[in-house]
């Protein structure tokens, strides 16, 4: 099997973000430009006969083995590949079950959970995930981003089916977000969930094992059920709203290292006894966000949008987004970080007043349509464009 040539010296193009440069976190909106990762998960083929090879001469096709760790050669060749582009430095390998990465490089994973293509003689299909490093929002992140799904695309055979998705981790750098950023990023995805869902295929909508639905399957709404039992759909979202529309505390917490704690916690919000001043802390708020077992069971008690990050002490302190579809498409790779980014900023920098009187009225209103939900995001036209465009097509 022949291996990538050795890499060219990497070129300066939007370094990792630097953690010992970054600003002191303040209650107040930071004007500097968010960060975020994306997760890439695909499928890819390595062959066990010579002849195999030749099936398809427009991609290099892995060949296997025999390997005593076969899965492992092909992402070691998938590393050597990708650290040709002059951009990425190194490309790490890390096993299903070690430590998370240190996020400031790319590394794959093998993904059990990907289900493979029906295999031809001599084919076996391997699951990989694809991490980026931390990156700074904006056109050079997307840039790179580019470079890595080309050069993907035109070295492997790759397949991206249904079991396939693509996450995106937003982040205010290793500062994470403050319980009011929480109560409003909150508040516009309960709000804006049915719109949202209207941006990817029915498979992931229907997706309760990997991204189950926060209005549907969380802890809120199992809690605004319990406690009206009658209630319709349409009640049941202005109740979550009210909900969340309380007021938070800003004192931190001793949450401790939650590394090896199972997800959720127990939480000091409980639907019978709550805060002597009726309020929620940024642990509160997030336990309201998790699934209501079973869902969300596959994908590790993850809803589709998971904010545990924001609570761990020595992890990475992001909003992961994992409602997408597996894709390495580099146009909607970059619309649905632009979708996310935008989401995470309108809840940084929109005042909490201004955002009370918005949500109670958008909450119930039929006539407030995906461009318009995207536009009051924040978001350029021609991302609206591409997504009234992409529903019209179906």
């Amino acid at each position: 099997m022949s291996l990538p040539s050795s890499r060219p010296e990497p070129q300066s193009c939007n370094p990792p973000f630097d953690q010992k440069n970054a600003q002191t976190p303040t209650l107040s909106p930071s004007p500097k430009p968010l960060t975020f990762g994306i997760e890439l998960e695909f499928i890819i083929p390595s062959f066990s006969y010579p002849h195999s090879q030749e099936r398809n001469k427009n991609h290099y096709n892995l060949a296997a083995g025999p390997y005593p760790r076969p899965t492992t050669n092909v992402r070691e060749h998938i590393a050597l590949t990708l650290s040709t582009i002059p951009c990425i430095s190194e490309v790490k390998i890390f096993a299903p079950d070690s430590p998370s990465s240190p996020y400031s490089t790319w590394s794959l994973e093998r993904d059990l959970y990907l289900r493979s293509p029906s295999p031809k003689e001599g084919e076996t299909w391997f699951g990989v995930e694809l991490n980026s490093p931390v990156l700074t929002f904006g056109s050079e992140a997307f840039e790179i981003i580019k470079q890595v799904c080309q050069k993907l695309n035109s070295t492997y055979n790759l397949s991206v089916n249904e079991s396939c998705g693509f996450h995106v981790h937003v982040g205010d750098g290793f500062e994470g977000f403050n319980a009011e950023v929480i109560r409003n990023l909150l508040v516009t995805l309960w709000v804006f969930e049915p719109l949202l869902d209207r941006l990817h295929p029915k498979h992931r909508r229907e997706n309760n094992d990997f991204c189950p639905s926060l209005r549907e399957t969380s802890q809120l709404k199992n809690s605004t059920v319990e406690k009206h039992p009658l209630a319709d759909q349409k009640t049941i979202a202005r109740l979550g709203l009210e909900e969340l529309l309380k007021p938070v505390r800003f004192e931190e917490e001793a949450l401790g290292d939650l590394e090896n704690t199972p997800f959720p916690p127990s939480p000091s919000y409980s639907s019978d006894k709550e805060d002597s001043e009726g309020k929620h802390n940024k642990h509160d708020l997030i336990f309201l966000s998790a699934p209501v077992p079973p869902f969300g069971a596959e994908g590790g008690g993850r809803g589709r949008v998971h904010l545990e990050n924001l609570l761990r002490a020595h992890d990475k302190k992001t909003v992961e987004f994992r409602q997408h579809e597996g894709t390495l498409d580099t146009e909607r790779i970059e619309m649905w970080v632009r979708v996310c980014v935008a989401i995470v900023e309108f809840a940084r920098k929109t005042p909490a007043l201004r955002l009370e009187r918005l949500w109670r009225e958008k909450v119930g209103d039929e006539n407030f349509a995906v461009a318009d939900m995207l536009r009051l995001l924040g978001l350029d036209e021609y991302v609206v464009k591409f997504y009234v465009k992409q529903i019209e097509v179906g």
